[in-house]
Order: C-alpha cells, then structure tokens, then sequence
C-alpha cells in the first residue's frame, strides 16, 4: 500500500484516553478536525500548484511537458487527501486505472468511463475534432480532445458518487471475475445521472442524489 496512505490512516492516536473514559463525542469532535486540517491542507497544496500553472510561458517548448508533471503532482495530492475518506474495510491501494482489483478503483473507473461517453458526445455537439488534444496529444485512436476536457468533471461528476455512495447500505462488492456486480453498476448508473441532472452541485443532498 501507498506509504502516503498508510500514514493518512495511522496518525498517532492521542485521542485514546479520551476514547478509554468513554468520551465518544471528543474522539469524534478531534476525528473530524483533525481529518479537516488535513484536507484543508492538501487543498492549499494543490492551489499552490495550480498557481504555479498559471505562471507557465505557453511558447515554451517544455510546457506540455511540464504542465503534466504539475498534473500529476496534484493528483497525487488529491488521491492520498480522498483515501482518507473512504473506510479502511474497503482496502484502497491508492488510484489505479487499468486493471483494478479493489471495489473503490473498479467503481471509480466504471463511473469515469460513463462520464468519458457524456464528455465525448458534448464535443461531437459541439462540432469539434474529439481526437484532436492539446494536453494529452493528438494521437488520432485517443480522443484527447476528450481528455484534456473530462478532467475538470471528475471530480464533481465521479469521484464524488462513489464517495458519496460509501455508506452503510451500499455494499460495493466484486464478483468471482473480479467485476462490480451489477446491483452495484446499476446504483452507480442511477447516481451518476442523478448528479448530472443536478449540474454536480455542491449543495444537492446525498439523498437526493444517491438514493
């Protein structure tokens, strides 16, 4: 497991004497600051990084290059920052994209690829070249056009329907060939077009949304 991850969910615990006087409430109260601090934090760090974006010269002839090395800085960032909300149970090894063999990766992936479809009619709509990227290339078999555009949804769009579905009443379970099982698929459908509906806003409620 990511090093990163191991220490998201190992943090000293200096809130046992409060849990051994049977201070629930407390333990919750610094759980839940302490969790806060940390994804505040990882924000900043992520902004930072956006900022330094912003200061890239477009001409250069490393810009590309070096626009995607900040990328994956940020996702770094902003994947170990997610583990820290998703149960220890489910056993997530950190973002994997092909050939995922955990519930939460599988799910993210099945969502992503619903959103890649949305993503690619609206280019096609809109009369543009879906094959023809700026970031990702212009690989003809690609559609990076499509990937350099998907990427400011996932969040709203996918990431946070899984997220969001991780609760007690969803069982996000693999079958024997390692797939999402179709009861699972078929919330994540539902969800997934619920939150579309819903223009991924913030201030729709989890009922709403994922019920």
């Amino acid at each position: 497991m990511n090093n990163n991850l191991e220490g998201c969910r190992n943090k000293p615990t200096v809130w046992l004497d409060e849990l051994a006087q049977g201070d629930t409430e407390a333990v919750v109260r610094t759980v839940t600051e302490r969790a806060y601090g940390e994804l505040t934090r990882s924000a900043d760090e992520v902004r930072n990084i956006a900022e330094t974006l912003d200061g890239l010269d477009p001409d250069a002839v490393a810009a590309r290059s070096m626009g995607m090395g900040h990328e994956g800085r940020a996702a770094a960032k902003y994947w170990t920052s997610l583990a820290s909300l998703i149960p220890g149970e489910l056993s997530f090894p950190g973002r994997q994209t092909r050939h995922a063999t955990d519930p939460v990766n599988s799910a993210v992936n099945y969502v992503y690829g619903m959103l890649y479809g949305e993503v690619w009619r609206s280019v096609v709509r809109a009369g543009l070249d879906p094959y023809f990227g700026i970031m990702h290339g212009r690989e003809r078999d690609q559609g990076s056009l499509v990937f350099d555009l998907i990427e400011e949804y996932r969040a709203p769009f996918a990431d946070r329907v899984v997220v969001g579905m991780l609760e007690p009443g969803f069982d996000l379970e693999l079958d024997k060939e390692g797939r999402l099982r179709n009861r699972c698929r078929r919330k994540l459908v539902s969800a997934f077009h619920k939150i579309a509906r819903a223009g991924g806003r913030a201030g729709s409620s989890a009922e709403d949304l994922f019920l």
